[in-house]
């Protein structure tokens, strides 16, 4: 922690002290922090004699602090005499894990979430074919994408991996932030789903045939086509093709299945 980041938290020691909810008030200073990037996603917390001192709050007031961020998801508490707090800024995996847990818990299925995306993913494709920049910033990144995907033909559940990157990463270059988490979060999503179906299907020989898979390959690169050539009109109404082709595979299977949050539960999170 640097020197001004202690002295900002010993001044705010004082008016915690009188605080009810001590610990409350200590994670949401350590909480901001993270979030403006004062405190650094990977970053390890001072220890909890160095907080105690630095907040001048009680021990006890750390620890539910502590306890508070990592319900959270923004720290993870290892503990023992090598243990300490292990920032994890907010990201598009976060709140995909989060909104599948809402999405299980109401009895959400596959099929309600495909017929989200058939509706959101094709406007990202549309926003990268408006993008001044896509002959260098997108264009390149999804050819190589396209290139990925021809030599992973042969290798099934490998062949989803690829093609569900690609899906990624036209939402990521969409150029609208906002666009970009939100749908970003769906995609991460059905991608975990996706990867569920793949071994399964794989396993039962029911994985769609190489035909198939090279339908997918030539439609990835029809919508890199319309992009590169400025089109949105034609890249949205591609991608929207592709995608309701695309799940028709997974949702024979799965499309009455309610949503599972275990693929993408946090604590199989590498810190």
């Amino acid at each position: 922690m640097s020197q001004d980041r202690s002295a900002d938290f010993e001044h705010l020691g004082s008016r915690l002290r009188k605080s009810p909810r001590v610990g409350a008030e200590v994670a949401a200073i350590l909480r901001d922090s993270i979030l403006d990037g004062s405190l650094a996603n990977g970053q390890l917390l001072p220890k909890e004699d160095d907080l105690v001192a630095s907040f001048r709050v009680s021990r006890q007031s750390i620890r539910e602090a502590m306890r508070i961020l990592e319900t959270e998801g923004l720290v993870t508490v290892q503990r023992g005499n090598v243990g300490g707090a292990r920032v994890h800024a907010p990201n598009a995996g976060g709140a995909a894990y989060m909104l599948s847990m809402v999405l299980q818990s109401q009895g959400t299925t596959f099929g309600d979430l495909a017929v989200t995306l058939r509706h959101l993913e094709p406007i990202c494709a549309e926003l990268c074919a408006l993008r001044p920049d896509r002959a260098s910033a997108i264009v390149p990144r999804l050819r190589a994408h396209n290139a990925s995907l021809r030599d992973a033909v042969a290798e099934e559940a490998e062949f989803t991996r690829v093609a569900r990157s690609y899906h990624q990463t036209v939402v990521a270059l969409s150029g609208n932030h906002t666009i970009e988490l939100i749908i970003g979060t769906l995609e991460l999503l059905w991608s975990a789903q996706a990867q569920t179906w793949a071994q399964r299907a794989t396993t039962q020989r029911e994985y769609p045939s190489r035909s198939q898979r090279t339908q997918v390959v030539r439609a990835h690169e029809r919508i890199t086509d319309h992009i590169e050539a400025g089109d949105g009109d034609k890249a949205r109404l591609a991608f929207r093709r592709h995608v309701e082709a695309a799940q028709e595979h997974m949702l024979t299977w799965a499309e009455s299945m309610t949503i599972s949050s275990l693929p993408l539960r946090l604590d199989t999170r590498p810190v």
